[in-house]
């Protein structure tokens, strides 16, 4: 009996659910895109309202569905009706979307090529164009050839130059925007060349009659056809030939691969017979002593191993060497040449003349003024002429010069000293010539200070002369000599001063500092009184400042203690939490200094609390109280209800957000306290859905 009385509330409780759930039927959907190039993928998501049961789609392309959300294709191109029927017991609800899906025509991609069997390169191809544009208007068309090149041509033909088999792509796109690409694998197949070359050995010989030897380094060739140069020929893989008759030979090779596929390699010269004669040539006759003379070996019929002795002591074996000599004289130079079993040597003289040294001084080469005339001296041994560079874009060639600098700087001075025989030396000294004007800051210690205050004043130089003398102005209306550092008594407070100094040089130069800004403080006290001094939390605390100076204007920078601060002259501040808190002012009149410091009294209580939630009934909180100092408490839960309990639990009747707040008494102080803090109480309840729940396998 109870387990029927069971089943009837269960129906009559679907029975009102479906009344309560159950709206008006509104068939409503959308999808993931509209329209489209041939072929599209449509996806269409319901979004009917009133929680229809049943749905029957007609996606207009003659294929029909009972999802929720089905999906379909479109091949056709063309305009498509789409139609949602949704439906609650008896009630129902149509959409319908005319021409909501539109889909474009595809063009259609081929092409043919004249010629795509195996050849030799360069090989020259044309490309047919079979595309189809499937629209009303010109496609255009992007051809990739495989090898790196494109072409936009609509019948384009190409040349391949090196051997592959190349993949050949074409994309098509219509007048409405659709592509087709039609790629074909190894389409176009060109042949590799062969890659012809050679090494011999005796092709370089004194004595007849001379066979030479040919060794064949060809690589991917399987005939050949060589070429000697005298006349003669030959078929063979590595061949000989003997040459009974002197001279230079061009040899040529001529290799075919197995595909019909040929390339030449030629060598000019590349056999050479006769006697062996030595020669060789140099860069110079004569040379000076440190620059290289360049011999170039001219032997025929080769250089062969060949042997230099430079007639210093020294040689070398290179073919082509160079020879810097450290001793000025006449040299012999002899070659000596071994080649094939013979030899030969021959001499040449050169003349090594000595090289000049540059050297000069100048005076002055320091000053602090221009104009100003230099006396150059030259030192320079073994020099006929000279070429003088000043560093300013002046020059001269006289042997002593004077040259006046019209500007101040610092120059660099090159002389280039040459001998009767040409052999030069040049001598480079870097900013050798300096007029530069004394240059004087100023600084001082300490950077602030409090009247009466002796700060030490220096005076900081550059210059390329001698300081003789320096004359102070303390610009507190005394002056006088000094040297570079000078310490002076300044004894009134809250002033500013602006001290100089001038300097001069040996030579008569002067220079005066800028005016620095010397700030001298007033003595300050600082002080305060506070109103109230003992208060309860919340509670806001005036502050009067009573700081005494002569003169100025000092600055104050307040902490209250709790890491609150202020710089106003007369702060107030409010203490939220109970402690004792030491305020702390500091006054800075211009350098000046001075604290005070007073403690404030903030009672008992403190007010706060955590709420701790209930995962088993997401409507009951525990309240833990946190606050210190207070005899009373009183809570409101932001329900209308209240309690006095320390930790209390507190079940609510519904979901929402509630601002609970807990007051807080301290009974001897009479100090309250209180809190606020937002609550939020909803369900927990997991679910998900899912676009589609029949897939196909």
């Amino acid at each position: 009996m109870r387990r029927r009385l069971y089943t009837l509330l269960c129906i009559v409780a679907g029975m009102l659910l479906s009344e309560v759930s159950y709206g008006q039927l509104i068939a409503n959907f959308t999808s993931n895109t509209t329209g489209g190039c041939s072929p599209i993928l449509v996806q269409f998501t319901d979004q009917s309202t009133g929680n229809p049961t049943s749905w029957l789609w007609n996606l207009g392309n003659g294929t029909t569905s009972t999802l929720q959300n089905p999906s379909s294709t479109y091949i056709t191109p063309g305009l498509y009706t789409v139609t949602l029927t949704v439906s609650s017991g008896p009630s129902s609800n149509t959409k319908t979307l005319t021409s909501y899906i539109n889909v474009l025509p595809a063009p259609f991609a081929n092409f043919v090529v004249s010629d795509s069997t195996l050849s030799c390169p360069p090989k020259t191809v044309q490309f047919t164009n079979l595309s189809i544009p499937g629209s009303t208007g010109s496609a255009t068309y992007l051809w990739d050839f495989g090898d790196g090149t494109t072409s936009t041509a609509s019948n384009p033909s190409h040349t391949y130059t090196t051997g592959g088999n190349y993949n050949v792509s074409l994309s098509v796109t219509n007048s409405s925007g659709c592509l087709k690409i039609k790629s074909k694998a190894q389409y176009v197949l060109v042949s590799q060349k062969p890659a012809p070359d050679f090494t011999a050995l005796n092709n370089n010989s004194c004595s007849l009659p001379t066979t030479v030897v040919f060794t064949n380094t060809t690589i991917g060739a399987v005939s050949y056809l060589w070429d000697f140069g005298n006349g003669n020929t030959s078929t063979a893989a590595n061949p000989t030939q003997t040459y009974v008759s002197g001279g230079s030979y061009t040899v040529r090779l001529i290799a075919t691969n197995a595909n019909g596929c040929k390339d030449t390699i030629t060598k000019p010269g590349f056999v050479n017979i006769g006697p062996l004669v030595a020669s060789f040539s140099k860069s110079s006759t004569s040379t000076c002593v440190g620059s290289s003379v360049f011999f170039t070996n001219t032997t025929t019929p080769g250089a062969g191993n060949s042997t230099w002795y430079f007639g210093d002591g020294t040689s070398a074996t290179t073919a082509n060497p160079s020879k810097a000599y450290t001793t000025p004289g006449t040299y012999t130079v002899k070659l000596v040449v071994n080649y094939n079993n013979c030899s030969d040597s021959t001499t040449q003289t050169i003349v090594v003349h000595p090289s000049p040294s540059a050297q000069f001084s100048a005076t002055p080469t320091d000053w602090c003024s221009a104009p100003k005339a230099v006396q150059f001296t030259n030192l320079s041994i073994g020099a006929s002429t000279y070429n003088w560079n000043f560093g300013n874009g002046s020059t001269a060639i006289s042997a002593n010069p004077t040259h006046t600098y019209t500007s101040l700087g610092s120059y660099t001075v090159t002389l280039v000293a040459t001998s009767i025989n040409g052999c030069k030396d040049t001598l480079v000294q870097p900013a050798y010539v300096n007029l530069v004007k004394p240059e004087v800051t100023l600084s001082f210690t300490p950077a602030n200070s409090c009247a009466p205050s002796t700060v030490t004043l220096t005076a900081n130089v550059v210059s390329n002369q001698p300081i003789t003398s320096y004359f102070w102005d303390y610009g507190d209306g005394t002056s006088g000599p000094g040297g570079a550092t000078v310490s002076h008594l300044y004894p009134n407070g809250y002033v500013t001063y602006f001290p100089k100094v001038i300097v001069n040089t040996a030579s008569g130069c002067s220079d005066t500092s800028a005016l620095v800004v010397l700030p001298i403080g007033a003595p300050v006290t600082a002080g305060f009184t506070a109103t109230p001094t003992t208060i309860c939390p919340g509670q806001t605390v005036f502050f009067t400042n009573t700081t005494t100076f002569s003169a100025g204007n000092p600055l104050y920078y307040w902490t209250f203690g709790d890491g609150s601060t202020s710089t106003l002259p007369n702060p107030s501040h409010t203490y939220t939490n109970q402690g004792v808190y030491t305020v702390t002012l500091f006054a800075d009149n211009n350098g000046c200094t001075s604290m005070f410091t007073m403690q404030i009294t903030v009672n008992p209580p403190f007010a706060n609390f955590t709420p701790n939630y209930s995962c088993s009934d997401r409507k009951k909180v525990t309240f833990t109280n946190t606050s210190t100092g207070g005899t009373f408490i009183s809570w409101d839960f932001g329900d209308g209800t209240t309690s006095s309990q320390t930790n209390p639990n507190h079940t609510y009747t519904n979901f929402g957000t509630y601002d609970v707040q807990l007051l807080v008494v301290n009974g001897p102080t009479g100090c309250t306290a209180s809190i606020t803090k937002k609550i939020v109480l909803f369900p927990i309840d997991a679910q998900f859905i899912a676009d589609d729940t029949t897939v196909c396998k």
